[in-house]
Protein backbone atom coordinates (compact mmCIF):
# COMPACT_ATOMS: atom_id res chain seq x y z
CA UNK A 1 0.00 0.00 0.00
CA UNK A 2 1.47 3.60 -0.81
CA UNK A 3 1.91 5.76 2.23
CA UNK A 4 -0.51 9.21 2.07
CA UNK A 5 2.59 11.14 1.84
CA UNK A 6 3.49 9.62 -1.24
CA UNK A 7 -0.33 9.87 -2.85
CA UNK A 8 -0.04 13.37 -1.71
CA UNK A 9 3.14 14.08 -3.67
CA UNK A 10 2.37 12.59 -6.90
CA UNK A 11 -1.10 14.48 -6.96
CA UNK A 12 0.98 17.97 -6.65
CA UNK A 13 3.62 16.64 -8.87
CA UNK A 14 0.88 15.97 -11.77
CA UNK A 15 -0.33 19.84 -11.19
CA UNK A 16 3.05 21.30 -11.31
CA UNK A 17 3.83 18.85 -14.58
CA UNK A 18 0.19 19.50 -15.84
CA UNK A 19 1.60 23.93 -15.66
CA UNK A 20 5.17 23.23 -17.67
CA UNK A 21 7.27 22.74 -14.22
CA UNK A 22 9.58 20.06 -13.14
CA UNK A 23 7.03 17.43 -11.45
CA UNK A 24 10.30 16.58 -9.15
CA UNK A 25 9.45 19.80 -7.34
CA UNK A 26 6.47 19.07 -6.50
CA UNK A 27 6.94 16.70 -3.50
CA UNK A 28 4.40 17.10 -0.37
CA UNK A 29 5.90 17.06 3.15
CA UNK A 30 4.20 17.70 7.04
CA UNK A 31 3.10 21.30 7.03
CA UNK A 32 5.59 23.32 9.93
CA UNK A 33 2.72 25.54 10.10
CA UNK A 34 -0.65 23.18 11.53
CA UNK A 35 -2.67 26.71 11.45
CA UNK A 36 -1.86 27.00 7.40
CA UNK A 37 -2.56 23.29 6.51
CA UNK A 38 -1.67 20.22 6.89
CA UNK A 39 0.44 19.20 4.09
CA UNK A 40 3.05 21.63 2.45
CA UNK A 41 4.90 21.97 -0.56
CA UNK A 42 7.95 24.13 -0.44
CA UNK A 43 9.36 23.85 -4.22
CA UNK A 44 7.51 27.59 -5.48
CA UNK A 45 11.01 29.11 -4.95
CA UNK A 46 13.34 27.33 -6.40
CA UNK A 47 10.62 26.60 -9.62
CA UNK A 48 10.05 30.86 -9.62
CA UNK A 49 14.44 30.90 -9.99
CA UNK A 50 14.43 28.72 -12.51
CA UNK A 51 11.85 30.18 -14.76
CA UNK A 52 12.04 33.50 -13.51
CA UNK A 53 8.83 34.30 -12.36
CA UNK A 54 7.16 35.14 -9.09
CA UNK A 55 6.88 32.76 -6.87
CA UNK A 56 3.15 34.14 -6.44
CA UNK A 57 2.43 33.51 -10.34
CA UNK A 58 4.06 29.90 -9.99
CA UNK A 59 2.08 28.62 -6.95
CA UNK A 60 -1.56 30.40 -9.04
CA UNK A 61 -0.72 28.08 -12.07
CA UNK A 62 -0.15 24.57 -9.28
CA UNK A 63 -3.22 25.35 -7.43
CA UNK A 64 -5.32 26.29 -9.99
CA UNK A 65 -4.73 22.50 -11.47
CA UNK A 66 -5.38 21.27 -7.96
CA UNK A 67 -9.10 22.63 -7.79
CA UNK A 68 -11.51 21.29 -7.25
CA UNK A 69 -10.35 18.34 -6.10
CA UNK A 70 -11.84 15.16 -4.44
CA UNK A 71 -8.29 14.93 -2.44
CA UNK A 72 -8.06 18.44 -0.91
CA UNK A 73 -10.83 21.01 0.78
CA UNK A 74 -8.04 23.56 0.93
CA UNK A 75 -5.16 24.79 -1.48
CA UNK A 76 -3.36 27.93 -0.28
CA UNK A 77 -0.29 30.26 -1.09
CA UNK A 78 1.89 31.48 1.78
CA UNK A 79 4.92 33.91 1.06
CA UNK A 80 7.67 33.47 0.52
CA UNK A 81 7.01 30.31 -1.13
CA UNK A 82 4.86 27.71 0.18
CA UNK A 83 1.69 26.04 -0.84
CA UNK A 84 -0.26 24.50 2.04
CA UNK A 85 -2.55 21.76 1.53
CA UNK A 86 -5.57 20.37 3.63
CA UNK A 87 -7.26 17.03 3.19
CA UNK A 88 -10.92 16.38 2.61
CA UNK A 89 -12.75 14.47 5.43
CA UNK A 90 -13.59 11.74 3.21
CA UNK A 91 -10.78 11.21 1.65
CA UNK A 92 -8.83 10.62 4.57
CA UNK A 93 -11.55 8.37 5.95
CA UNK A 94 -11.39 6.35 2.99
CA UNK A 95 -7.68 6.24 3.07
CA UNK A 96 -7.38 5.22 7.09
CA UNK A 97 -9.80 2.44 5.96
CA UNK A 98 -7.59 1.15 3.20
CA UNK A 99 -5.10 1.24 5.96
CA UNK A 100 -7.00 -0.84 8.37
CA UNK A 101 -7.21 -3.45 5.38
CA UNK A 102 -4.01 -3.73 5.12
CA UNK A 103 -2.06 -6.53 6.02
CA UNK A 104 0.89 -4.34 6.89
CA UNK A 105 -1.04 -1.27 8.47
CA UNK A 106 0.14 0.93 5.35
CA UNK A 107 3.64 0.19 6.19
CA UNK A 108 5.69 -0.37 3.48
CA UNK A 109 8.88 -2.63 3.40
CA UNK A 110 12.66 -1.20 2.89
CA UNK A 111 13.35 -1.39 -0.50
CA UNK A 112 16.99 -2.49 0.26
CA UNK A 113 16.88 -4.40 3.71
CA UNK A 114 20.35 -5.15 5.13
CA UNK A 115 21.38 -6.69 8.40
CA UNK A 116 20.74 -5.04 11.96
CA UNK A 117 23.07 -6.37 14.70
CA UNK A 118 22.15 -5.68 18.27
CA UNK A 119 23.26 -6.07 21.48
CA UNK A 120 21.52 -5.66 24.86
CA UNK A 121 21.35 -6.73 28.14
CA UNK A 122 24.77 -7.59 29.78
CA UNK A 123 24.38 -8.24 33.72
CA UNK A 124 27.04 -9.59 35.45
CA UNK A 125 25.49 -13.01 36.50
CA UNK A 126 27.67 -12.91 39.59
CA UNK A 127 25.59 -10.43 41.50
CA UNK A 128 22.26 -9.48 41.90
CA UNK A 129 19.90 -8.61 39.36
CA UNK A 130 17.71 -5.60 40.02
CA UNK A 131 14.70 -3.65 38.12
CA UNK A 132 16.85 -1.58 36.39
CA UNK A 133 18.30 -4.65 34.00
CA UNK A 134 14.89 -4.40 32.51
CA UNK A 135 15.05 -1.34 30.53
CA UNK A 136 18.04 -2.16 28.41
CA UNK A 137 16.59 -5.48 27.53
CA UNK A 138 12.44 -4.32 26.85
CA UNK A 139 14.62 -1.14 24.56
CA UNK A 140 16.73 -3.30 22.43
CA UNK A 141 13.54 -6.23 22.04
CA UNK A 142 11.38 -3.24 21.25
CA UNK A 143 13.96 -2.43 18.26
CA UNK A 144 14.63 -6.14 17.08
CA UNK A 145 10.65 -6.01 16.69
CA UNK A 146 10.47 -2.82 14.72
CA UNK A 147 13.52 -3.73 12.47
CA UNK A 148 12.14 -6.72 11.39
CA UNK A 149 8.61 -5.61 10.42
CA UNK A 150 10.44 -3.16 8.48
CA UNK A 151 11.89 -6.44 6.11
CA UNK A 152 15.75 -6.19 7.47
CA UNK A 153 16.93 -9.42 9.43
CA UNK A 154 18.46 -9.07 12.75
CA UNK A 155 20.82 -10.88 14.72
CA UNK A 156 20.58 -10.70 18.32
CA UNK A 157 21.86 -11.18 21.50
CA UNK A 158 21.54 -10.31 25.46
CA UNK A 159 24.88 -10.49 25.96
CA UNK A 160 26.12 -11.72 29.39
CA UNK A 161 29.71 -10.69 29.45
CA UNK A 162 32.59 -11.66 31.01
CA UNK A 163 30.47 -14.87 32.94
CA UNK A 164 33.47 -17.44 33.47
CA UNK A 165 35.76 -14.85 35.42
CA UNK A 166 33.25 -14.19 37.97
CA UNK A 167 31.57 -17.31 38.73
CA UNK A 168 35.18 -18.80 38.42
CA UNK A 169 35.76 -16.49 41.28
CA UNK A 170 32.47 -17.54 42.76
CA UNK A 171 33.21 -21.09 42.72
CA UNK A 172 36.79 -20.40 44.03
CA UNK A 173 35.42 -18.93 47.32
CA UNK A 174 33.09 -21.30 47.65
CA UNK A 175 35.76 -23.98 47.64
CA UNK A 176 37.70 -22.10 50.09
CA UNK A 177 34.76 -21.43 52.75
CA UNK A 178 33.93 -24.86 52.28
CA UNK A 179 37.26 -26.36 52.75
CA UNK A 180 36.52 -28.52 49.19
CA UNK A 181 39.39 -29.85 47.27
CA UNK A 182 37.75 -31.64 44.68
CA UNK A 183 34.60 -30.08 43.09
CA UNK A 184 32.17 -32.76 41.72
CA UNK A 185 28.46 -33.36 41.08
CA UNK A 186 27.90 -34.63 44.57
CA UNK A 187 30.20 -32.39 46.49
CA UNK A 188 28.59 -29.17 44.81
CA UNK A 189 25.27 -29.85 45.28
CA UNK A 190 25.85 -30.45 49.60
CA UNK A 191 28.27 -27.31 49.36
CA UNK A 192 25.68 -25.15 47.64
CA UNK A 193 22.39 -26.23 50.10
CA UNK A 194 21.33 -23.49 52.17
CA UNK A 195 22.97 -20.67 49.78
CA UNK A 196 20.79 -17.38 49.15
CA UNK A 197 21.08 -14.83 46.77
CA UNK A 198 22.68 -12.36 49.92
CA UNK A 199 25.32 -14.95 50.62
CA UNK A 200 26.53 -15.20 46.42
CA UNK A 201 26.59 -11.33 46.55
CA UNK A 202 28.84 -11.19 49.16
CA UNK A 203 30.74 -14.33 48.63
CA UNK A 204 31.19 -12.34 44.85
CA UNK A 205 32.37 -9.47 46.64
CA UNK A 206 35.02 -11.20 49.00
CA UNK A 207 36.19 -12.98 46.55
CA UNK A 208 37.28 -9.75 43.81
CA UNK A 209 39.05 -7.97 46.76
CA UNK A 210 40.96 -11.48 47.29
CA UNK A 211 41.66 -11.26 43.67
CA UNK A 212 42.94 -7.53 43.99
CA UNK A 213 45.16 -8.70 47.09
CA UNK A 214 46.91 -11.92 44.41
CA UNK A 215 47.88 -8.72 42.09
CA UNK A 216 49.69 -7.40 45.20
CA UNK A 217 51.37 -10.13 45.78
CA UNK A 218 52.04 -11.21 42.17
CA UNK A 219 53.73 -7.24 41.93
CA UNK A 220 56.13 -8.42 44.72
CA UNK A 221 57.17 -11.56 43.39
CA UNK A 222 58.47 -9.55 40.26
CA UNK A 223 59.87 -7.35 42.11
CA UNK A 224 61.86 -10.25 43.81
CA UNK A 225 62.51 -11.68 40.17
CA UNK A 226 64.76 -8.41 39.86
CA UNK A 227 66.25 -8.97 42.87
CA UNK A 228 67.44 -12.48 42.05
CA UNK A 229 68.45 -10.90 38.33
CA UNK A 230 70.63 -8.00 40.76
CA UNK A 231 71.81 -11.10 42.74
CA UNK A 232 72.70 -13.46 39.49
CA UNK A 233 74.94 -10.49 38.53
CA UNK A 234 77.31 -10.14 41.62
CA UNK A 235 77.22 -14.26 41.26
CA UNK A 236 79.05 -13.86 37.72
CA UNK A 237 81.19 -11.19 38.75
CA UNK A 238 82.35 -13.72 41.85
CA UNK A 239 83.14 -16.42 38.88
CA UNK A 240 85.07 -14.04 36.77
CA UNK A 241 87.28 -12.99 39.69
CA UNK A 242 87.50 -17.09 40.53
CA UNK A 243 89.20 -17.39 37.22
CA UNK A 244 91.25 -14.20 37.74
CA UNK A 245 92.58 -15.89 41.42
CA UNK A 246 93.38 -19.36 39.56
CA UNK A 247 96.73 -18.41 38.50
CA UNK A 248 97.76 -17.18 42.11
CA UNK A 249 96.61 -20.13 43.44
CA UNK A 250 99.35 -22.22 41.77
CA UNK A 251 101.41 -20.24 44.11
CA UNK A 252 100.27 -20.26 47.19
CA UNK A 253 100.43 -22.75 50.19
CA UNK A 254 98.74 -26.28 49.68
CA UNK A 255 96.51 -24.80 52.38
CA UNK A 256 95.31 -21.48 50.51
CA UNK A 257 94.97 -23.51 47.69
CA UNK A 258 92.50 -25.69 49.72
CA UNK A 259 90.65 -22.62 50.86
CA UNK A 260 90.51 -21.49 47.27
CA UNK A 261 89.27 -25.05 46.23
CA UNK A 262 86.51 -24.68 48.58
CA UNK A 263 85.51 -21.61 47.39
CA UNK A 264 85.16 -22.20 44.16
CA UNK A 265 82.77 -25.25 45.08
CA UNK A 266 80.61 -22.91 47.10
CA UNK A 267 80.48 -20.49 44.19
CA UNK A 268 79.20 -23.34 42.38
CA UNK A 269 76.38 -24.59 44.51
CA UNK A 270 75.73 -21.14 44.80
CA UNK A 271 75.16 -21.02 41.08
CA UNK A 272 73.01 -24.22 41.30
CA UNK A 273 70.87 -22.80 43.97
CA UNK A 274 70.37 -19.54 42.15
CA UNK A 275 68.74 -22.18 39.41
CA UNK A 276 66.73 -24.04 41.61
CA UNK A 277 65.36 -20.23 43.28
CA UNK A 278 64.90 -19.16 39.67
CA UNK A 279 62.75 -22.64 38.64
CA UNK A 280 60.58 -22.18 41.42
CA UNK A 281 59.57 -18.86 40.69
CA UNK A 282 58.90 -19.42 37.05
CA UNK A 283 56.91 -22.21 38.16
CA UNK A 284 54.98 -20.24 41.43
CA UNK A 285 53.89 -17.40 38.45
CA UNK A 286 51.91 -20.55 37.07
CA UNK A 287 50.32 -21.58 40.05
CA UNK A 288 48.63 -18.56 41.79
CA UNK A 289 46.53 -21.16 44.26
CA UNK A 290 50.69 -21.60 45.57
CA UNK A 291 51.40 -17.79 45.44
CA UNK A 292 51.49 -16.33 49.59
CA UNK A 293 53.64 -19.85 50.32
CA UNK A 294 56.44 -19.48 47.30
CA UNK A 295 56.68 -16.21 48.35
CA UNK A 296 57.51 -16.83 51.47
CA UNK A 297 59.91 -19.55 50.47
CA UNK A 298 61.56 -17.18 48.15
CA UNK A 299 62.22 -14.15 50.43
CA UNK A 300 63.91 -16.67 52.44
CA UNK A 301 66.04 -17.92 50.33
CA UNK A 302 66.62 -14.46 48.97
CA UNK A 303 67.95 -13.51 52.60
CA UNK A 304 70.13 -16.59 52.69
CA UNK A 305 71.85 -16.16 49.21
CA UNK A 306 72.56 -12.14 50.42
CA UNK A 307 73.74 -13.61 53.49
CA UNK A 308 75.98 -16.17 51.69
CA UNK A 309 77.17 -13.59 49.23
CA UNK A 310 78.18 -11.00 51.92
CA UNK A 311 79.90 -13.91 53.24
CA UNK A 312 82.06 -14.83 50.36
CA UNK A 313 82.30 -10.92 49.54
CA UNK A 314 84.10 -11.21 52.81
CA UNK A 315 86.14 -14.23 51.92
CA UNK A 316 87.66 -12.52 48.49
CA UNK A 317 89.26 -9.72 49.54
CA UNK A 318 92.95 -10.03 49.10
CA UNK A 319 94.82 -11.11 52.06
CA UNK A 320 97.21 -8.00 54.21
CA UNK A 321 100.54 -7.20 53.40
CA UNK A 322 101.82 -9.38 56.46
CA UNK A 323 100.32 -12.89 55.47
CA UNK A 324 101.29 -12.52 50.96
CA UNK A 325 104.18 -15.17 50.60
CA UNK A 326 107.39 -13.02 49.91
CA UNK A 327 107.90 -14.95 46.10
CA UNK A 328 104.24 -12.68 45.16
CA UNK A 329 105.96 -9.21 45.10
CA UNK A 330 104.22 -7.19 41.94
CA UNK A 331 100.67 -9.11 42.66
CA UNK A 332 97.79 -6.56 42.35
CA UNK A 333 95.33 -6.69 44.52
CA UNK A 334 91.45 -8.00 43.94
CA UNK A 335 89.66 -5.54 43.22
CA UNK A 336 86.58 -5.00 45.86
CA UNK A 337 82.97 -6.05 45.07
CA UNK A 338 79.91 -4.07 45.61
CA UNK A 339 77.88 -3.39 48.44
CA UNK A 340 74.21 -4.18 47.91
CA UNK A 341 72.52 -0.62 49.40
CA UNK A 342 69.49 -0.51 52.02
CA UNK A 343 66.33 -0.20 49.75
CA UNK A 344 62.55 -0.05 50.14
CA UNK A 345 61.96 -3.41 48.55
CA UNK A 346 65.06 -4.76 51.11
CA UNK A 347 63.42 -3.38 53.94
CA UNK A 348 59.41 -4.04 52.70
CA UNK A 349 59.85 -7.74 51.98
CA UNK A 350 60.99 -9.16 55.48
CA UNK A 351 58.14 -7.61 56.94
CA UNK A 352 55.44 -8.72 54.63
CA UNK A 353 56.72 -12.20 55.10
CA UNK A 354 56.12 -11.50 58.64
CA UNK A 355 52.68 -10.17 58.24
CA UNK A 356 52.05 -12.85 55.68
CA UNK A 357 52.74 -15.80 58.16
CA UNK A 358 50.95 -14.04 61.28
CA UNK A 359 54.05 -12.36 62.65
CA UNK A 360 51.90 -8.88 63.35
CA UNK A 361 53.96 -7.42 65.75
CA UNK A 362 57.42 -8.09 63.95
CA UNK A 363 55.60 -7.42 60.70
CA UNK A 364 54.27 -3.96 62.09
CA UNK A 365 58.32 -3.05 63.60
CA UNK A 366 59.14 -3.61 59.79
CA UNK A 367 56.76 -1.66 58.18
CA UNK A 368 57.51 1.10 60.40
CA UNK A 369 61.12 1.16 59.81
CA UNK A 370 60.37 1.56 55.99
CA UNK A 371 58.25 4.79 56.74
CA UNK A 372 61.08 5.87 58.74
CA UNK A 373 63.57 5.06 56.39
CA UNK A 374 62.09 5.81 53.48
CA UNK A 375 59.51 8.22 53.79
CA UNK A 376 59.19 9.57 50.38
CA UNK A 377 58.93 6.76 48.44
CA UNK A 378 56.24 4.70 46.90
CA UNK A 379 56.79 1.50 49.27
CA UNK A 380 55.79 3.97 52.26
CA UNK A 381 52.33 3.97 51.74
CA UNK A 382 52.19 0.79 50.86
CA UNK A 383 54.25 0.15 54.51
CA UNK A 384 52.25 2.49 56.26
CA UNK A 385 48.56 0.54 54.78
CA UNK A 386 49.64 -2.82 56.23
CA UNK A 387 50.74 -1.16 59.31
CA UNK A 388 46.69 -0.34 59.49
CA UNK A 389 45.87 -4.36 58.33
CA UNK A 390 48.18 -5.86 60.76
CA UNK A 391 46.93 -4.19 63.21
CA UNK A 392 43.66 -5.27 61.91
CA UNK A 393 44.20 -8.68 62.14
CA UNK A 394 45.48 -8.05 65.62
CA UNK A 395 41.99 -7.29 66.67
CA UNK A 396 43.39 -3.39 67.35
CA UNK A 397 40.84 -1.72 65.48
CA UNK A 398 41.64 1.64 67.08
CA UNK A 399 45.61 1.54 66.14
CA UNK A 400 44.41 0.13 62.82
CA UNK A 401 42.14 3.01 62.38
CA UNK A 402 45.26 5.79 63.12
CA UNK A 403 47.33 3.98 60.90
CA UNK A 404 44.87 4.57 57.67
CA UNK A 405 44.40 8.09 59.05
CA UNK A 406 48.18 8.61 58.18
CA UNK A 407 47.79 7.06 54.79
CA UNK A 408 44.69 8.99 53.30
CA UNK A 409 46.70 12.31 54.94
CA UNK A 410 50.34 11.46 53.74
CA UNK A 411 49.54 9.85 50.02
CA UNK A 412 46.30 11.36 49.32
CA UNK A 413 47.58 10.63 45.17
CA UNK A 414 48.54 6.77 45.92
CA UNK A 415 46.03 3.96 45.62
CA UNK A 416 46.97 3.32 49.52
CA UNK A 417 44.98 5.98 50.22
CA UNK A 418 41.79 4.39 48.65
CA UNK A 419 42.38 1.26 50.04
CA UNK A 420 42.91 2.67 53.27
CA UNK A 421 39.62 4.99 53.11
CA UNK A 422 37.53 2.12 52.28
CA UNK A 423 39.53 -0.37 55.26
CA UNK A 424 38.86 2.46 57.57
CA UNK A 425 35.25 2.60 56.91
CA UNK A 426 34.68 -1.56 57.33
CA UNK A 427 36.26 -1.51 60.23
CA UNK A 428 34.25 1.58 61.85
CA UNK A 429 31.24 -0.80 60.80
CA UNK A 430 32.13 -4.32 61.43
CA UNK A 431 34.50 -4.36 64.57
CA UNK A 432 34.00 -0.67 66.24
CA UNK A 433 30.10 -0.87 65.25
CA UNK A 434 29.96 2.94 64.60
CA UNK A 435 27.53 3.02 61.15
CA UNK A 436 27.54 6.53 61.42
CA UNK A 437 30.94 7.57 61.16
CA UNK A 438 31.47 4.30 58.38
CA UNK A 439 28.62 5.92 56.70
CA UNK A 440 30.58 9.67 56.00
CA UNK A 441 33.98 7.70 55.37
CA UNK A 442 32.57 5.32 52.65
CA UNK A 443 30.30 8.71 51.13
CA UNK A 444 33.99 10.45 51.30
CA UNK A 445 35.29 8.23 49.37
CA UNK A 446 32.63 7.87 46.72
CA UNK A 447 32.79 11.47 46.15
CA UNK A 448 36.57 11.86 46.00
CA UNK A 449 37.68 8.62 43.81
CA UNK A 450 34.62 8.55 41.81
CA UNK A 451 34.44 4.99 39.30
CA UNK A 452 37.16 3.34 41.31
CA UNK A 453 36.97 -0.15 42.03
CA UNK A 454 37.26 1.12 46.29
CA UNK A 455 34.12 3.53 45.01
CA UNK A 456 32.18 0.45 44.14
CA UNK A 457 33.31 -1.59 47.19
CA UNK A 458 32.01 1.47 49.30
CA UNK A 459 28.72 1.42 47.65
CA UNK A 460 28.05 -1.68 48.77
CA UNK A 461 29.09 -1.03 52.21
CA UNK A 462 26.65 1.58 52.24
CA UNK A 463 23.77 -0.62 50.92
CA UNK A 464 24.70 -2.82 54.15
CA UNK A 465 24.69 -0.04 56.04
CA UNK A 466 21.49 0.62 54.90
CA UNK A 467 20.00 -2.25 55.29
CA UNK A 468 21.18 -2.83 58.81
CA UNK A 469 19.15 0.85 59.64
Amino acid sequence: MTPLRDVLTKQVSSAFAAAGYDPALGEVVSSQRPDLGQFQCSGVLATAKKHRRAPQAIADDVIARLQPSDMFSNVSFAPPGFINLTVRDEFLTSFLEQVGRDERLGCPLIPDPGTVVLDFGGPNIAKAMHVGHLRSTIIGDSLQRLFRFAGHKVVSDIHLGDWGTPMGMLIAELQHRRGITTLDAATAARAAAALSVHDLEEMYLAAAAQSRSEAILLGELRQNQEQLTRLSAIVSQLAEQMKALDKRLVDQETATSKGFADQRVTITGLQSTMQTMREKLEDSALRTTQTTQEIAAVREGVRMLYDQVSVLIGLLQPPTAASEPAASTGTSATPRLPQMPASPVSLMNPAMADYLQGRYPLAIDGFEEVVKTFPGSPEAAKAQFFIGESYNASSRAKEAIAAYDKVIANYKDNEYARDAMYMKGVTLLDKLKNPTQARATLEALIKQYPNTNQAINAEQGLKKIKGGL
